[in-house]
């Protein structure tokens, strides 16, 4: 899956860029994030069968994720979509109610 994440905001770009290289490195060490969450739970567990490689970009970044495994496949494409919805709705859409409230164990 090939996803591209850019932003007319320049000073976001370096964050942009800096953020997947922190995941991908997370991912390959296995330090899971946002262990509430069943589809990052999933991703973690296939961690070993996910290859993802990075272009920046002059306006930010374009990422492509793969697998050989055609079961972790839909879990990629989950994880495009989710991160999506992370860029159009913010805060609301990366740290729901449901987890903790506004953050790191906090309730609203």
């Amino acid at each position: 899956m090939k996803t591209k994440t850019v932003t007319d905001r320049p000073e976001l770009v370096t964050s942009l860029q800096e953020h997947v290289r922190q995941m991908s490195k997370r991912l390959e060490t296995g330090r899971q994030v946002r262990v509430w969450d069943p589809l990052f739970r999933e991703i973690f567990a296939h961690a070993d069968e996910i290859t993802l490689t990075w272009t920046n970009l002059e306006n930010g970044i374009e990422v492509i994720e793969t697998s050989e495994n055609p079961d972790v496949v839909p879990l990629i494409r989950a994880h495009a979509k989710k991160v999506n919805s992370f860029v159009a709705e913010g805060h609301k859409a990366a740290r729901p109610p449901w987890a903790g409230g506004r953050g790191r164990g906090q309730r609203p």
